[in-house]
């Protein structure tokens, strides 16, 4: 077993320690009815569909309304939608709006607005594009009903349109080049997005949509009711996580989403706040490569990192002390989820063999290329992530240049696809509802094509009930450890911290900011 590091050595640059006689919170300044959040990192993008950062999926779930939404259970309710009906052999499927639906810009939701979201969703998304390779149909049959049909059947379309990116926009805004990422951020949901207050780095305010009528519904996960309590939701962005823990203890904000595990201690202890898991699917800890290059293209090299990690000294230096909040020995399948599986994945289990790790580097043929592990410097538990995989790549005897940027400034560059771009890999949390599943795990394939990992996606698509999803699952879970695109370390959770006196938290993997209410 590894030297286990100290985990204040490995976090010193990404946190400091709450300084003591801190007073306890001040009385909500300003308006009640103004919600103030920090958010763990700035947005930089208001397309969830193009970025795949988790902060422009909370920004799209405060301004934007899906057909369905998925509940506790993992399965898609109607949202949207008064009612569908699909055909007997699953090929037909037609859908009636609710009344009542209406854009931030004052225009009704339309059948229209629904198919060009649709077409878009499907042109990106990866549940879309393989609906979209089974020769997807999708037109308005009138201002509030439309259809779909497929050449072949899609059983997975309800939980598809509820539980990734597919969110209705107005018809002029969906159409344009889904490459680019939109810039006109208009929907119908809960919140409206206060375009001419954003301040990417500093401040992000949304007002309530007064026109928005909620499901009747309880609020189950992303289904149900979305009843809001605030009139304003101002983000305030704080990376130095120090600064976010203190706003929070003297009342100049209400809720911070990610406080740093080394602060969690102490507002646990803070008279006036909360400290409390929102999650229910927790987040699975990916560190991913880029196999478009040297040295990453070698699936031998991949697999010698895979023998030398340690999920649990990973998800120490990620979370902490704190044993209810990580879960290790897991493979790519989301624990506690119906396709979670423990096949091929012996090593993680047990715990890394680093003489056969470093006997494996040297069997793969690397011959001292360096290693460019990106990090994103302004979330600390990325640093954290970073910082672990960095001096795992020394044990491994791997040349490694660590280099910290900021998260939208990695996000572009991973998706750079220029030959010259020289990243070899990098760290990211994924939700565990996007693991949960073969449809929505974009790390399975990695990025570049993989026929053999695709076939097995298509199949699963198709698998007609969960004893035969699950087989198919197994065989992808086998095959990527065999020819890992990215190397789980393990599941857990964070915690949010708030006021105490707000009450009516939805549980789910993004931010939802219906439901809450001061007491």
């Amino acid at each position: 077993m590894p030297t286990q590091l100290p985990r204040r050595a490995i976090l010193a640059s990404a946190a400091t320690t709450l300084g003591a006689g801190l007073a306890a919170p001040a009385l909500a300044q300003g308006n009640a009815r103004v919600l103030r959040f920090v958010p763990h990192t700035s947005l930089t993008s208001l397309d969830q569909l193009w970025s795949n950062a988790l902060i422009s999926a909370h920004h799209a779930y405060m301004v934007y309304d899906q057909l369905f939404g998925i509940d506790a259970n993992l399965a898609a309710q109607p949202q949207m939608l008064a009612g569908y009906e699909v055909s007997a052999d699953g090929l037909h499927w037609k859908f009636a709006l609710r009344d009542g639906l209406m854009f931030h810009d004052g225009e009704p939701v339309l059948a229209k607005d629904c198919v060009a979201s649709i077409i878009r969703w499907s042109l990106r998304d990866l549940f879309g594009m393989h609906l979209a390779s089974l020769g997807m149909e999708v037109k308005a049959t009138g201002d509030k009903t439309f259809e779909l049909h497929s050449k072949k059947r899609f059983p997975h379309l309800p939980y598809a349109l509820g539980a990734t990116a597919c969110h209705i926009m107005p018809e002029r805004i969906a159409v344009p080049d889904v490459s680019r990422g939109i810039r006109d951020a208009i929907g119908s949901g809960p919140y409206r997005f206060l375009a001419n207050e954003w301040d990417s780095g500093a401040h992000v305010a949304y007002a309530r949509n007064d026109k928005y009528i909620p499901r009747q519904e309880k609020p189950d996960v992303l289904s149900g009711g979305k009843v809001t309590h605030f009139d304003r939701v101002e983000w305030k962005i704080l990376p130095e996580p120090n600064t976010a823990a203190n706003a929070l203890i003297k009342g100049e904000v209400d809720w911070l989403e990610r406080p740093h595990t080394d602060h969690i201690g102490r507002l646990r202890g803070t008279r006036g706040i909360t400290v409390q898991k929102l999650d229910p699917f927790g987040w699975l800890g990916l560190l991913q490569f880029n196999l478009r290059r040297p040295p990453f293209d070698n699936p031998k090299l991949r697999r010698a990192v895979l023998l030398g990690l340690d999920q649990r000294e990973f998800l120490q230096a990620v979370v902490g002390d704190y044993p209810d909040l990580v879960n290790p020995g897991v493979g790519w399948f989301t624990p506690g989820t119906p396709l979670a599986t423990t096949a091929g994945i012996d090593t993680l289990v047990k715990g890394p063999d680093l003489d056969a790790a470093r006997r494996a580097v040297r069997e793969s043929g690397y011959d001292g290329q360096r290693i460019v592990h990106l990090a994103a410097g302004d979330i600390p538990i990325n640093t954290a992530m970073g910082q672990m995989t960095a001096e795992l790549y020394r044990r491994l005897g791997l040349n490694v240049v660590y280099t910290s940027v900021d998260w939208g400034m990695l996000v572009a560059r991973i998706q750079n696809p220029d030959p010259t771009n020289d990243w070899a890999s990098f760290c990211s949390g994924w939700t565990g509802i996007s693991t949960s599943n073969p449809g929505g795990h974009r790390p399975l394939a990695g990025n570049v094509p993989n026929p053999q990992m695709e076939a097995l996606r298509a199949a699963w698509l198709d698998a007609p009930d969960l004893p035969a999803q699950k087989r198919i699952a197994e065989e992808m879970q086998l095959l990527t450890a065999q020819m890992p695109a990215s190397v789980p370390f393990g599941q857990y959770f964070l915690p949010h911290a708030h006021k105490a006196d707000l009450t009516g938290f939805t549980h789910a993997a993004i931010v939802p900011f219906w439901g809450v209410r001061r007491a």
